[in-house]
């Protein structure tokens, strides 16, 4: 593991951008260094990407959580006041970090999700049931607080 890293951080910067690249455009390569596992290659999946940005300046280091969307259900009593009810998430799906031009991409398998956009000293932004659909690639561009 040492001589491997070594090897890495021996690399110019623009080796090390093409190096980053390529690993992020695989995703079980991608999984498998973030510690998620391995894409079942047989299972259908998408990639959605986008920015990160606060007013002009992009957001190096977000980190974008996936997690199944967990899902609201709005009930109402029976007088008529109304309650909501969070289904809890499942956990994890997959993760992502911005570069350092505020760009991310996360593969995802086909199904619905929340993401979470997370940077210390700054709110957290979630986006809620965003699709992630079989061999297509969705633009979600996020606007930091």
């Amino acid at each position: 593991m040492e001589e491997i890293l070594k090897q890495i951080i021996s690399l110019d910067r623009e080796n090390r951008r093409k190096l980053a690249k390529a690993v992020k455009s695989n995703p079980n390569v991608w999984n498998a260094i973030n510690g998620f596992g391995n894409v079942n290659p047989l299972l259908p999946k998408g990639i959605i990407q986008g920015l990160v940005y606060r007013e002009i300046t992009m957001e190096e280091a977000v980190r974008v959580i996936a997690t199944k969307y967990a899902g609201v259900i709005e009930t109402t009593g029976s007088k008529g006041g109304k309650s909501t009810i969070v289904i809890p998430t499942t956990g994890i799906v997959a993760e992502a970090e911005t570069n350092s031009e505020g760009t991310y991409a996360i593969y995802l398998p086909v199904g619905n999700f929340d993401l979470y956009f997370v940077k210390t000293g700054t709110p957290t932004v979630l986006m809620q049931n965003i699709s992630s659909v079989s061999d297509y690639t969705k633009t979600i561009n996020v606007k930091l607080s």
